[in-house]
């Protein structure tokens, strides 16, 4: 299954919708990526849902507590939406 990252903004917090599998290569460097320009462009609140992401590795986990801890050093706050277990 392909991945897909898709923004949008609401109310000035950033919403990423990821979906499929989200493992270390091309999905962690587009994600890292979106949030550099995002950044850099003055936002520094964001929302990552999660719910249909089919695959996180440890590379991708490792990556959004980066990505939180660089935002939290700027001001800024990241926060996950996961979906409920079965």
């Amino acid at each position: 299954m392909a991945f897909s990252l898709n923004t949008r903004k609401d109310k000035g917090v950033v919403i990423i919708e990821l979906s499929g599998k989200f493992t270390v290569g091309e999905p962690v460097l587009q994600l890292r990526t979106t949030i550099d320009r995002l950044i850099k462009e003055g936002d520094l609140k964001f929302i990552v849902n999660l719910e249909n992401a089919s695959l996180l590795d440890s590379g991708t986990l490792g990556e959004l507590v980066s990505i939180l801890t660089s935002l939290r050093a700027r001001g800024g706050d990241l926060k996950l939406i996961t979906r409920p277990r079965d």
